[in-house]
């Protein structure tokens, strides 16, 4: 078990243990003893040599249990957990619904909306069209909602979670749109803003990454530290921090002594209970999003805090491919299934170099030339980069994605 004072443990090779092994024969009865695999001696060296290697295997797995970037599986969700950090579970996407309806329509909580590609939401509360609603005319004015007939319409919005949990309830703006079962005086509904918060059990990469910025930043009344309790949450995929200390209202247009936190996933209850823990004793919350927790003295608290706005982009991947090598079936899916998995660490605030695409793009066997175009329009794509706003999440899937390949000699 050879330790080295510069790199650490060292596990040698199976190769290296048998000629150890053969070392030791020599030295306890001679050089003339045959070591050869078909002689008794031999055998039993190869033996040894196994166990050995086993051995040496347990301790490299020891080793490795007591640091968090080498630990895996069940031995890192005990060095989390000194650390008061839990692996993250797989989590629900979830957004909010814009349901038309006709006046006093009830949409009882449970029901289901889908996208067209079978993506199913679920109401989270009980809702009721109860005014009707205005929309924009000409000339700045607003006019009354109706349908075909004049008959009047109300618009509502309510939370709404997907009913499978992973990345793909993590639909684009306007996708969900068809009801799954008759409903008396629904009329239409959307998703103005794209699900987020869908995710995958945390892997163990993700989780050492968690662990070790907590050791750099840890939860605390910081900005920064707020940032770190509000991430473990789960469900969060980020959060950004903007305190406003100054008796003046800030560039982002906070009031005075305030703090605006930006979230994107997670639930409404455990982000407003983490942030009330960790927030300044005077810290005045704002934003769009209410929700209350207790503080430690059992009083019932409102935090306020936002959402962050997400960016649908749209991508365009033109290809000139090998016709006898490349996957003309398999392989435009896959470059949309990697483009994607590239949105999936992106972080809010970050923009979309057009240059990240030509590694997805290239990842499949024939391709001999690539060309790239984004936007935030299917109409408006080109070669560029796109800028994100500090409170903006660029999100995309499958369907924004396009491939087109040619096949050349």
């Amino acid at each position: 078990m050879p330790v080295d004072d510069k790199v650490g443990y060292v596990r040698p090779e199976l190769d290296d243990l048998r000629e150890q092994t053969n070392q030791l024969f020599f030295n306890e009865y001679g050089d003339g003893i045959d070591m050869q695999d078909n002689q008794i001696s031999g055998m039993f060296a190869g033996v040894m040599a196994q166990q050995w290697d086993k051995l040496e295997q347990v301790a490299q797995g020891v080793c490795h249990a007591m640091l968090t970037l080498t630990s895996k599986g069940a031995n890192l969700d005990d060095r989390a957990a000194e650390a008061h950090i839990s692996r993250k579970p797989e989590t629900y996407a979830s957004t909010e619904l814009q349901i038309t309806g006709y006046l006093q329509a009830l949409i009882p909580e449970g029901t289901e909306f889908s996208t067209d590609s079978g993506i199913v939401f679920a109401t989270a509360a009980d809702v009721t069209i109860a005014t009707q609603s205005t929309i924009a005319g000409d000339n700045e004015t607003t006019e009354p909602l109706t349908d075909d007939d004049g008959d009047a319409l109300g618009q509502a919005a309510v939370a709404a979670n997907a009913l499978e949990t992973g990345v793909d309830g993590n639909v684009m703006p306007n996708t969900i749109v068809n009801p799954e079962e008759a409903i008396d005086g629904f009329y239409a509904v959307t998703n103005p803003e794209a699900a987020v918060g869908g995710s995958a059990a945390e892997t163990d990469q993700e989780l050492q990454l968690r662990v070790v910025y907590n050791q750099i930043n840890k939860p605390n009344s910081t900005d920064s530290g707020i940032e770190t309790a509000i991430k473990n949450i789960a469900g969060v995929r980020d959060a950004h921090m903007v305190s406003n200390r100054e008796m003046k209202t800030d560039e982002y247009g906070n009031p005075p002594k305030t703090s605006h936190l930006y979230v994107i996933g997670g639930a409404d209850e455990d982000i407003a209970a983490a942030y009330l823990h960790y927030r300044p004793l005077l810290a005045n919350t704002i934003g769009s999003i209410s929700a209350t927790a207790t503080d430690i003295g059992g009083k019932v608290k409102t935090i306020n805090f936002d959402r962050a706005k997400t960016v649908p982009i749209y991508i365009t991947v033109s290809l000139k491919v090998d016709g006898t090598v490349f996957d003309t079936d398999n392989g435009p899916i896959a470059i949309k299934q990697n483009i994607v998995s590239y949105f999936d660490t992106l972080t809010m605030g970050e923009g979309v170099p057009y240059s990240k695409m030509f590694g997805p793009a290239y990842s499949q066997d024939g391709v001999k030339d690539v060309s790239v175009a984004l936007g935030v329009t299917a109409d408006g794509v080109k070669e560029q980069d796109i800028s994100i706003s500090s409170f903006e999440l660029a999100v995309t899937s499958i369907d924004n994605v396009t491939v087109n390949f040619e096949e050349v000699s």
